[in-house]
């Protein structure tokens, strides 16, 4: 997503490591706002560069021998999204999912009833094994945020 702090070090990024930057369409607008974003934290706006791409719910990203499933997750912000990597079990949530929590909906864009969905119809249903690996804290599984989350029903 494209919350300032998912996104200013994207330039460094890209003129360290190459590749491309990518990004759902429904977080465009955040994106070309991080100087307001940064201005509403009292931040210094960082270059973020430019999207060569848009992805979109179901794509898939390959990275030498791996695939790497896009979940358009949205309710943190319109544009979330969070990747499968289904070989490994692992599920990397960005700032929808965390252990014993979900991503913030009070910030531009957020809808709590729309990122509990998101958890429900395309998080919840991958094997409890998947191992759950947050923009921010500590990793979990599915599993444990079944039984102990308290956002979650199950």
């Amino acid at each position: 997503h494209a919350h300032l702090d998912h996104v200013g070090a994207t330039l460094g990024v890209q003129q360290q490591l190459g590749g491309e930057s990518c990004l759902h369409e429904g977080d465009l607008p955040l994106f070309e706002n991080v100087p307001l974003q940064a201005a509403l934290f009292q931040l210094p706006t960082p270059p973020t560069g430019k999207i060569d791409h848009f992805i979109l719910d179901k794509d898939t990203l390959k990275f030498g021998n791996y695939k790497i499933e896009v979940f358009h997750t949205p309710g943190h912000t319109p544009g979330s999204v969070s990747f499968y990597l289904e070989s490994e079990k692992k599920l990397f949530t960005g700032d929808t999912l965390f252990l014993g929590s979900i991503g913030r909906t009070d910030l531009w864009g957020g809808s709590y009833p729309q990122i509990i969905e998101s958890i429900e119809q395309k998080i919840l249903p991958l094997d409890q094994e998947t191992l759950v690996l947050p923009g921010h804290g500590a990793n979990t599984t599915l599993g444990q945020e079944r039984q102990h989350n308290p956002f979650i029903n199950g």
